[in-house]
């Protein structure tokens, strides 16, 4: 027995050489003992001395790769011991991975966005010429718009028209009619979704001071940006700044296209896309004419 207990510790490691073996301290050894994380698989007879044996090497690691998804340790000992290593490694690495995708989202816009605001100096570069349209659109007249309630007004005018059940996509319309180039507050705005039928259901009764009407083919200059639409007074102010109602033969009636974010199950700001849209001259919007280009 005793030549048994000899062989046993030469094949074994003291904290020193299993220390060594993980690239670590015999600190972090003692401290993920009191934890219960990794304990000594034997102790020496004479001196005492901690003994581990190097398959342990694989449990340390295992805690390390887990430390480095900031797991605290108290958490890690519960994670091993229910075997629910990969399982929390795989939800982990899809959190992760979508994380990435929403930065990444987020420094093209910022990148788009300094771009503009920062780079541009020639409008007939920032903008292009476009046939938007024709839509047929539900929707209301807000005389005393707020920019800053405009995502609650399109919200509830989505959820309006789910309420009458009619089917429609995920894109509203939002038509400038003031004659200033900038009016924030107390602002005329025209507030429409855009529908996929052209009658309303016949189970469908049209609330009082709302409209429903086809928004004629319209060829506009467009500027389009994905992200946040609190920026688009910076967007504005921005194309006001290089002219484009002095060098390009567009009308001030300004109009927005916004495609989701608003009202997805998840919404997301940067998964929005705004399309500014400055009709050309011969169009009248609050007529609606229809386009023969």
């Amino acid at each position: 027995m005793f030549w048994y207990n000899i062989r046993v510790r030469k094949d074994l490691l003291t904290i020193q050489q299993f220390a060594k073996l993980c690239r670590s301290t015999p600190r972090t050894l003692r401290l993920y003992e009191k934890l219960g994380l990794i304990v000594p698989i034997d102790r020496d007879r004479w001196n005492k001395y901690r003994l581990y044996d190097s398959s342990q090497g694989r449990k340390f690691f295992r805690i390390k790769l887990l430390q480095n998804f900031h797991v605290p340790l108290k958490e890690i000992g519960e994670i091993i011991k229910a075997k629910g290593t990969q399982q929390f490694l795989q939800n982990k690495t899809k959190s992760l991975k979508a994380e990435i995708i929403e930065k990444q989202k987020e420094l093209k816009f910022l990148d788009t966005f300094e771009k503009l605001y920062f780079g541009a100096n020639d409008i007939s570069k920032v903008v292009k010429l476009k046939t938007v349209g024709p839509f047929n659109i539900f929707g209301h007249v807000v005389t005393r718009e707020h920019y800053h309630q405009l995502p609650k007004d399109v919200t509830g005018l989505y959820d309006l028209v789910d309420k009458l059940k009619i089917p429609r996509y995920e894109k509203a319309i939002i038509q400038y009619c003031e004659p200033e180039k900038y009016k924030p507050l107390d602002t005329k705005i025209e507030i429409s979704i855009v529908t996929k039928v052209k009658i309303l259901p016949r189970n469908s009764k049209m609330p009082e001071g709302y409209f429903f009407k086809t928004f004629p083919q319209t060829r506009a200059y467009v500027y389009t940006y994905r992200g946040p639409t609190e920026f688009i007074t910076l967007v504005y102010e921005k194309l006001h700044e290089l002219g484009i109602t002095e060098k390009l033969p567009v009308n001030f009636q300004p109009f927005d296209i916004e495609t989701g974010g608003y009202h997805d199950p998840k919404p997301n700001d940067y998964d929005i896309v705004t399309k500014i849209c400055f009709p050309l001259r011969k169009f009248i919007l609050n007529g609606f004419p229809l386009s023969r280009e």
